[in-house]
């Protein structure tokens, strides 16, 4: 004699319950590792945007030594003690590069102002504040470039970049907001060995590392060259190759 036989109400409860709680902890981890990524490839596309601004706009205009810019700091102070700045090199370097970013428009400050905050989230102070002076690229993928001060000698010049890559509200150094240098060398991301005197990628992107106001501006490097943000999650990463993983 056959049996029909058949998962009673409890079971199917406890094993909806089961697929519940599997579910709810391992979609966060699947969305955060989404986002890391989405993130990975818009700074690397960025990285490669620039550096392909940088090489056209030397056939036309020369080496960067030849761009003709001005230092950003004078050196000297106004009556209230604050820097007077020369902000004429940092508007050419945006109008320079804006004609060699497809469909890049220059702008004189952010649709946006927001805070910012170290990789291990100190509050280092607002940015996007309005300003005349038209320091500011807007990619046409929704990303923003703002050109910072430029520094060193008139015969070796070097920029800072900040990438903005959306416009939410506040921005995290490391995770949302991330830097590049260029120097007559080239286009380098932030971190990178190759630069001197730059942002250290292991003390300025580690989450070991507290109190550190420029913590995450040196993560950059570490992701054009390994194409994950690891460094959000373990801390003694090293940009040589010795340890890429988290334990």
């Amino acid at each position: 004699m056959n049996k029909n036989f058949a998962f009673t109400l409890a079971e199917v409860l406890i094993t909806l319950a089961i697929i519940g709680v599997v579910a709810a902890l391992t979609i966060p981890s699947v969305v955060q590792k989404y986002k890391e990524q989405e993130t990975v490839t818009k700074v690397k596309k960025a990285y490669s945007m620039l550096n392909q601004a940088y090489q056209l706009a030397k056939v036309d205009y020369g080496e960067l030594e030849n761009w003709g810019l001005n230092k950003t700091d004078t050196g000297a102070v106004d009556e209230d003690g604050l820097k007077i700045l020369d902000n004429s090199g940092r508007e050419k370097i945006a109008q320079i590069l804006a004609k060699y970013l497809n469909g890049a428009t220059i702008t004189e400050t952010p649709l946006f102002v927001f805070d910012t905050y170290s990789l291990t989230k100190e509050k280092l102070g607002p940015v996007g504040v309005f300003s005349s002076e038209k320091m500011f690229i807007q990619l046409n993928n929704g990303m923003w470039l703002g050109i910072g001060y430029v520094a060193g000698n008139s015969w070796n010049p070097d920029i800072d970049i900040a990438l903005y890559t959306d416009s939410k509200e506040n921005k995290q150094q490391g995770v949302d907001l991330f830097y590049f240098t260029i120097n007559d060398r080239g286009v380098f991301p932030a971190g990178d060995t190759k630069l001197v005197n730059n942002y250290s990628f292991s003390e300025d992107c580690n989450i070991a590392v507290q109190n550190n106001r420029q913590n995450g501006r040196g993560c950059t490097a570490w992701i054009v060259q390994e194409g994950n943000m690891n460094y959000l999650h373990c801390s003694g990463l090293e940009l040589d190759g010795s340890k890429k993983k988290c334990n």
